[in-house]
């Protein structure tokens, strides 16, 4: 890591050189991390509880757990917060006889009671961060101002990003079974895993003929990418200003990849160079979708042009084999078909050869194209369906457990009593 220009070899050069603003810019690109797992090496003081915080700052469930003794469910407990400071504060006691904690509790209990800041678990993840940097690095001073601006900005902007952040499906059916995302690592029905040990996959896209694309929490291609499409990806990306992807999807040889600054890039021969300001991209058979960040509307490609009028979109599904098929899922659970039939309050959706499927809380239906009646399926997993598929026989989809803030993968044959 370096600020200023200078590299960061020891704790001594940190605190000599500590800038918030560069150090933080450090954090999602895995560079403080590297850094601190340094500090480890060399004994230095807080660097193992540093590194314990970045490495679960992605991680629901474990992050919850860190921070359980001094935020839970949106309440602070400052108690719990001193407590949890007090055995990293050996150096801190000033001349006053006041350590970290009490000489700066003030600023502490002012910041966590801004309004403007919608707090939940990896914000106070963030925040028990700051103080851990405070600690190593200035122990016996109070914290700055313009640091702990800085800060209120950064946990307001983490509100916006995190609001917006779209990466589509991160289950994928595969040969027999399903490719998913699970802590940071793609792995099949079976546990068996598919992205490199040393990597923490973001989110990826597959198809048989594409094979996986993955990009790391960074917005690189993952190693576990075809070697060909590796280097093809990476020659379009030397094309743009913007490296970082930040979404992906596919369908047969065609692949769809959404560039951090709303470009796209394709392999796909027809010109798309009119999509700027893109938030969301998604693939169908023949056919190419994009959500704009102005009003949410639609653009496509190969699909019915009608899908343009549908504003405020959250997602979108199509299959284009002679019928242009779709379905729009708007923000507010809406899921509209291209036969005019309107369902409301669903989670889920998808759309494949056959028909359309969807899920709304632990109920899946899917609906044959020309048909009115669904086959319905109870699913009584007791979490709310965020991902859904159907693939030959089977339905697959994932559950949020909200009780652990996790995703579970689930398989649920299509055999099911009744239509209605």
């Amino acid at each position: 890591m370096k600020i200023g220009g200078v590299k960061i070899i020891n704790l001594d050069s940190l605190k000599g050189k500590f800038d918030l603003t560069e150090v933080w810019e450090n954090i999602e690109n895995g560079v403080l991390l590297d850094c601190q797992q340094d500090f480890v090496r060399q004994k230095a003081d807080l660097a193992e509880p540093i590194v314990k915080v970045l490495e679960v700052l992605d991680k629901d469930r474990e992050l919850e757990e860190l921070v359980f003794s001094f935020y839970q469910n949106g309440n602070w407990n400052l108690e719990g917060l001193e407590q949890v400071l007090k055995p990293f504060s050996g150096k801190s006691k000033d001349h006053k006889g006041n350590h970290f904690y009490s000489r700066n509790k003030t600023i502490i209990q002012n910041f966590i009671r801004q309004k403007q800041i919608v707090w939940d678990e990896k914000k106070a993840g963030f925040f028990y961060l700051f103080l851990l940097l405070m600690l190593q690095v200035r122990p016996r001073a109070e914290i700055l101002n313009q640091d702990i601006l800085f800060l209120e900005r950064k946990l307001e902007e983490e509100k916006s990003n995190r609001k917006e952040e779209r990466k589509g499906f991160q289950m994928y059916p595969y040969a027999s079974g399903v490719l998913y995302l699970k802590d940071g690592k793609i792995v099949n029905e079976k546990g068996k895993q598919f992205s490199p040990e040393q990597e923490q996959i973001s989110f990826f896209t597959y198809t048989e003929k594409l094979g996986i694309i993955a990009f790391t929490k960074q917005g690189e291609i993952s190693d576990c990418t075809e070697a060909n499409l590796k280097y093809e990806i990476g020659n379009k990306l030397k094309e743009q200003e913007e490296k970082r992807i930040v979404m992906a999807a596919a369908y047969g040889s065609i692949y769809l990849l959404l560039i951090k600054n709303g470009q796209v890039i394709s392999n796909v021969k027809d010109k798309i160079d009119s999509w700027k300001e893109i938030q969301w991209v998604g693939v169908g058979l023949n056919s190419l979708t994009a959500i704009r960040e102005k009003n949410k509307n639609l653009l496509e490609l190969g699909s019915d042009n009608k899908i343009t009028e549908f504003s405020n979109v959250k997602a979108a599904y199509t299959w284009s084999e002679g019928i242009c098929r779709y379905g729009i899922l708007k923000e507010n659970g809406t899921f509209i078909m291209d036969d005019g039939i309107q369902i409301e309050g669903v989670c889920a959706a998808n759309i494949e050869r056959e028909g359309y499927l969807y899920a709304t809380k632990e109920t899946l239906y899917f609906r044959k194209f020309g048909e009115k009646k669904k086959v319905k399926y109870q699913t009584n997993e007791g979490g709310r369906i965020t991902e859904v598929w159907k693939y030959h026989t089977k339905i697959y989809f994932l559950v949020e457990e909200k009780q652990i803030n996790e995703l579970e993968i689930e398989v649920f044959c299509e055999e099911a009593d009744g239509f209605e």
